[in-house]
């Protein structure tokens, strides 16, 4: 449609408007038709924009990941809690009593962690990374010695497998077959000079 076209005045009375002197209709007004009626969108609205003051910043705010530059409130960054240091005296033996009956693996853990005053999975925990340890020592690509510090030291002999052959007992000395054995991991267990002074 022409633009000049819609801007024509419209014929006919409207409600509220008298007629013309000459008993003619009153030329109505033309109508307006305004950019937002041609496209057919409607008006936009530009949200509201809030500034927020800045807070007073210190000599060393700049270098803090943790703080924000909006002035937001944080979360407070937790610190790692400071592990408690036993106090058991490791120049002096600790006093315990004898038991009768070999001791249990649940009484041997409960017993150190009550005297270290540490959990007992803590406690389950260094010899679970000490059996980690020894099999790492006594493979193929370890040294083969694995000592626990004052108590014992761990070997291992390697021995190849032999086959079946003739031979004298060293006992009887008469001649006797020995039979084929296959390849072995011969562990050993000797006890240091701590633990022999113990007993």
């Amino acid at each position: 449609m022409d633009r000049k076209a819609e801007l024509l005045p419209r014929s006919g009375i409207r409600a509220g408007r008298q007629p013309a002197p000459d008993g003619t209709a009153a030329p109505a007004r033309p109508t307006r038709i305004t950019r937002t009626a041609l496209s057919g969108a409607h008006p936009v609205r530009r949200p509201s924009v809030c500034f927020l003051p800045m807070p007073p910043l210190s000599s060393g705010d700049h270098l803090d990941p943790q703080r924000r530059d909006c002035g937001m409130a944080t979360k407070p960054v937790k610190k790692a809690a400071a592990r408690s240091v036993s106090k058991l005296d490791l120049k002096r033996p600790v006093k315990l009593g004898a038991s009768a009956k070999p001791r249990s693996q649940s009484e041997v853990l409960r017993t150190i962690a009550q005297h270290v005053g540490i959990h007992r999975r803590d406690v389950a925990a260094v010899f679970h990374v000490m059996g980690s340890l020894i099999k790492a020592d006594l493979s193929r690509s370890g040294s083969g010695v694995f000592k626990v510090p004052g108590l014992m030291r761990i070997t291992v002999k390697r021995k190849p497998a032999t086959k079946e052959r003739q031979g004298i007992n060293p006992f009887t000395k008469e001649p006797m077959v020995f039979k084929a054995k296959p390849a072995r991991n011969v562990v050993r267990v000797r006890p240091l000079r701590a633990l022999k002074a113990m007993v």
